[in-house]
């Protein structure tokens, strides 16, 4: 039985829609501790010499509210972030660690802390994780890159998200790749993949992006980011959420080169929203990115007229600009109407 004295942070989100100010107390001891050039020989977490060397190792270590520090470096392959046990997890990046004058130095600017998936597997995944005493699960400090994706079932090539309360903060995501595979199978979500269908009994779940950079990541459709919600109207069920803010779109590409005729894929350069599902974005920058069919800023799928399961987003005060459908053709924003017509997109207070 771990017997680790277990410290809690007290986040409140209250104000991210208006301001993206977070609020942060955390205690100083008792965090588990990651660090790949900690020097054992015991690995267990407890200081910066006993060290887990892979972040995972900490995640199945971890109970529900623990913190995790992960020291700077490479981290490769996938680290997995599953079930109530790790309900309100926080990770942290951009430690000094081990050898350092200050071993618990934080840099959340540097980009020193790397979660790498070698262009062969997705990098983070978090799975029906909710929030513990109203503070979600956390990721922050981190650069997510080089995540690979290419079969049906399997969105999301840096991150993919289903089902769970999550704030991603601080982080950078890029070169990410969520590839069409054989015989037409899409890859959406190149940066991230956000789901979720939790019946309207049961509490809502909402994931939270904050100063995060998505930038050079590829998709069949949303390639920074892919929002999907219920595909159906008159499902009983609450919208999958995301709220963004202060957060940069830049350099995103979809393409699909299959012979599948859905109407869904080479859409959304930066951002694809579908179904029931929603999108704030406040304060964030959205250009240079592209798509070969609609919208190289942001797409909305309608899946009909007066539907339950139409998506709504909301920009304000941010920049969409320069975004482009091949061939070179200006496109912030597109609806792609599969069964009727909505009016998916509140902009406001913007620059389009």
């Amino acid at each position: 039985m771990n017997n680790r004295k277990r410290n809690r942070c007290a986040i409140s989100t209250s104000l991210l829609p208006v301001l993206g100010a977070l609020a942060i107390t955390c205690a100083s001891n008792g965090q588990i501790l990651v660090d790949h050039n900690a020097p054992g020989p015991t690995h267990n977490g407890e200081t910066w010499a006993t060290a887990f060397l892979d972040p995972q190792d900490a995640i199945d270590d971890a109970v529900a509210g623990d913190v995790i520090h992960v020291a700077e470096g490479t981290y490769s392959g996938t680290i997995i972030v599953s079930g109530s046990s790790k309900n309100g997890i926080r990770i942290f990046g951009g430690f000094a660690g081990f050898g350092a004058n200050d071993p618990d130095f934080r840099d959340i600017l540097g980009g020193n802390t790397i979660l790498d998936g070698g262009d062969t597997t997705r990098v983070v995944t978090f799975t029906n994780v909710a929030a513990l005493d109203e503070e979600p699960a956390r990721l922050d400090g981190f650069v997510i890159r080089n995540g690979f994706v290419q079969s049906q079932g399997t969105p999301g090539a840096g991150i993919s998200i289903d089902d769970s309360s999550v704030l991603i903060a601080n982080c950078r995501i890029e070169q990410n790749a969520a590839g069409d595979g054989p015989n037409g199978i899409s890859g959406p979500g190149g940066g991230a993949f956000v789901t979720g269908f939790r019946p309207a009994a049961e509490s809502e779940r909402t994931v939270y992006f904050i100063n995060c950079a998505f930038r050079d990541n590829t998709a069949t459709r949303g390639g920074g980011l892919n929002v999907e919600g219920v595909l159906t109207s008159g499902e009983d069920a609450f919208r999958t959420k995301v709220q963004l803010v202060n957060c940069l779109f830049e350099s995103n590409v979809v393409s699909f080169s299959g012979n599948d005729p859905t109407v869904v894929e080479g859409r959304g350069g930066a951002m694809m929203v579908r179904g029931n599902a929603s999108v704030q974005a406040f304060n964030c920058t959205i250009a240079d990115n592209a798509a070969d069919a609609i919208a190289g800023g942001i797409a909305a799928v309608c899946p009909g007229s007066g539907s339950e399961a139409e998506p709504g987003v909301i920009v304000r005060n941010s920049i969409l600009w320069g975004n482009t459908i091949s061939p070179s053709t200006a496109a912030q924003l597109g609806v792609i109407q599969e069964l009727g017509t909505c009016q998916p997109f509140t902009v406001e207070w913007s620059n389009v």
